[in-house]
Parts: structure tokens; sequence; C-alpha cells
């Protein structure tokens, strides 16, 4: 839907491939698909790819928590006395 008005801004796309994307699209509706009865199958497709876009969610949100702080440098150090080889 968005190709024609971009190809009539930018103009030619050259060296441009859809096959990562429309590959993507073709796994998610087989997996979705054979996750149903095979009866009134898009409520059940629908319902799976947003099960499992929330899953996808919570998986890397647990990850963020789960990595240190990259961003302030190295985590907190209890105060005491020096530690060898530290």
């Amino acid at each position: 839907m968005h190709y024609g008005p971009s190809i009539t801004l930018f103009g030619m796309t050259d060296n441009y491939n859809t096959e990562q994307t429309e590959h993507l699209h073709i796994d998610f509706t087989k997996e979705a698909y054979c996750a149903t009865n095979h009866k009134d199958e898009l409520p059940q497709m629908t319902t799976w790819l947003c099960w499992h876009e929330k899953v996808q969610q919570h998986l890397a949100l647990v990850r963020l928590h789960q990595e240190p702080d990259q961003q302030h440098g190295p985590s907190v150090k209890t105060i005491g006395p020096p530690q060898p080889g530290a």
C-alpha cells in the first residue's frame, strides 16, 4: 500500500528486496495457522500472534533486567574494607 507513494516520492526501488519480510510473514502465518483448530482461523491466529508478541516483549524485558547496567558504568558496590584482588 505504501510502495506506490514511496516510488512516486523517491523514484525506483533499485536493489530493494522484500524477501526477508515476506518470509517472516509466511513463517508467522504458518505457525499461527498450525496453532488453530482449522475452523474460523482468523480470530484464533490473531489471538496466537498477540500472545506470541507479548511473550517476546516479556522475554526482552527480562533480558534487559538481567544484564548489568551498561549506561551508568559498573554496578554499585557495598561500602567496606578493600578486598584483595578487587
